[in-house]
């Protein structure tokens, strides 16, 4: 037999050991309970065996009766208190097993009928379900990505850009794609794993308000987000290309460390926005209203498209800010932090 073998059977043995000594413990326990007894009350005995006179010898064997019952005693009182003890917290576990089944019962249920409504016809029960789902990611992280998953899901399939033949573009965002919005915005960030992207591309967002919201890690690609409203926001880690951000109002909001390779964003009002260490090759700021300070520390605005020389003063940069050709840079840059 080789030393892998043996020490397998070590492990099986001990392992077997362990689970009939805690089916057997009482036993056990009483069994050296009677035999430390006997040690204990051994000497005793010799002494009450070299005693002559009787009525000194009835004596001693009452003292010796009394102390082994009283250390017999009070070791099983012990042990029926260990018992006590064991038998409560297995209770107890049971109680907090059979808690926590009844509780995944019925989130399940409750995820499950969220689900569904989210399909009805109606848009009360839709929202219903949209805020019910919200809930559930908040509270649980193994419901947290799936829930992602369906709810970005959900608005690629009732906000799909580009249009097809044929299709108009609501004026508004329906009602139950804005709250959507909001849900993912307030989302439990602490439970996105490593990696995680927010799928919303290809989505039709025009006109949609997003304030205060957590958007950050989403992909954005080919999204149309005409004409909304982004304020006191978190755009970071954006990944995508071809997003359009045209006649958008974008304030007091992050935007650092994204990829928005030829992105549109003509027509914006853009006030206090920070895009550090932001990808912006090609993208296009037409007829840009600028406001307040942009910090472009360390973003890449290669062949930026019409961007006015006399909004430069505007730019918070460093000298790792990549500027577009032909553009002078503002003359007084502010330290990097």
């Amino acid at each position: 037999m080789g030393w892998k073998e043996t020490k397998e059977r070590c492990h099986g043995f001990r392992r077997a050991a362990g689970a009939w000594l805690g089916r057997n413990w009482m036993w056990v326990a009483g069994g050296a309970t009677l035999v430390l007894s006997l040690c204990l009350l051994y000497p005793a005995y010799l002494d009450y065996l070299v005693i002559v006179e009787e009525k000194d010898r009835v004596e001693a064997l009452r003292n010796l009766a009394l102390a082994g019952a009283a250390l017999i005693g009070g070791s099983w009182g012990f042990i029926l208190a260990i018992w006590r003890t064991r038998s409560q917290q297995q209770a107890a576990d049971a109680a907090s097993y059979q808690a926590d089944s009844t509780e995944q019962k019925r989130v399940s249920e409750t995820f499950a009928n969220a689900i569904e409504l989210l399909g009805s016809e109606s848009l009360a029960q839709r929202l219903g379900a949209i805020h019910t789902l919200g809930r559930l990611a908040h509270q649980n992280q193994e419901l947290h990505v799936p829930i992602m998953e369906l709810l970005t899901s959900f608005i690629r399939e009732h906000a799909p850009w580009p249009l097809e033949e044929g299709q108009e573009s609501p004026e508004k965002p329906r009602a139950d794609v804005q709250e959507t919005v909001k849900v993912l915005g307030r989302r439990n960030v602490a439970f996105d794993p490593e990696g995680f992207l927010l799928d919303l591309r290809n989505c039709d967002l025009q006109q949609i308000e997003m304030r205060n919201l957590n958007l950050a890690g989403a992909d954005l690609t080919m999204s149309n987000f005409l004409c909304a409203q982004i304020a006191s926001s978190d755009l970071s880690r954006v990944k995508g290309a071809s997003i359009h951000f045209t006649k958008a109002n974008i304030r007091s909001s992050k935007i650092d460390n994204s990829e928005m390779i030829d992105s549109w964003f003509d027509g914006a009002g853009i006030s206090d926005v920070s895009f550090r260490n932001t990808s912006l090759q090609s993208a296009y700021f037409r007829d840009c209203k600028f406001h307040g300070t942009l910090d472009v520390r360390g973003a890449n605005m290669a062949s930026w498209e019409h961007l006015d020389p006399k909004n430069k003063e505007v730019f918070i940069s460093d000298d790792k800010t990549i500027w577009p050709e032909g553009f002078t840079p503002p003359s007084k840059d502010a330290p990097a932090s």
